[in-house]
């Protein structure tokens, strides 16, 4: 019984410093992104020239082909009533 608990104690000793870990490493995680996200902001303040215009390519859709014309004699099946 005594290896049980004892076993016990350790697994939420270790449990609970994972756990630590994590929280640390998503806090530093957190600053990090934060920083970037703040340093891209500042650095954006200033005066900002609009994009170049011109020098695209326009590429144009190509043309339909013409429409086909529609049978003209209808099969015999399509006149015949369908069973209820």
């Amino acid at each position: 019984m005594e290896d049980m608990i004892s076993r016990r104690e350790k697994l939420a000793t270790f449990s609970g410093a994972m756990g630590l870990v994590i929280d640390l490493v998503g806090n530093a995680a957190k600053v990090v992104l934060w920083s970037a996200l703040l340093g891209q902001m500042n650095s954006g303040l200033g005066a900002q020239q609009p994009p170049a215009q011109g020098g695209g390519q326009v590429i144009p859709f190509p043309t339909r082909p013409p429409a086909m014309e529609p049978p003209r004699q209808v099969p015999a099946a399509a006149s015949m009533p369908l069973p209820h």
